[in-house]
């Protein structure tokens, strides 16, 4: 819809990529559902799951992720989440939110 529903930042803290999400999305059932935030690169084509999102004390999702080692994320520009049933399924599942970090 093009509606902002949160917020992302991404970059370097003591020499780690981070990315960190903030987000007001609708109540779900957390016995089968959550919501998964995926980093997507156009060139080369690749993505990967950051992880379920969960809540703070505010009420809002949200996502910290930093990598494990010294790689660097940049050229993944598409930040994506889903909403996934709690099925066992690694694939990602509905699309509900679609932004993209500028360059």
């Amino acid at each position: 819809s093009g509606e902002r529903v949160g917020a992302a930042t991404r970059g370097e803290k003591d020499d780690r990529y981070y990315f960190e999400m903030k987000t007001s999305l609708p109540e779900i059932d957390r016995e089968t559902q959550y919501y998964q935030v995926w980093l997507l690169s156009r060139l080369p084509y690749d993505f990967f799951s950051l992880g379920e999102m969960v809540t703070d004390e505010e009420g809002f999702f949200v996502l910290e992720w930093e990598t494990p080692g010294d790689e660097n994320y940049s050229n993944y520009t598409q930040v994506i989440i889903t909403l996934n049933q709690d099925e066992g399924s690694s694939d990602p599942g509905t699309h509900l939110v679609e932004g993209e970090f500028g360059n």
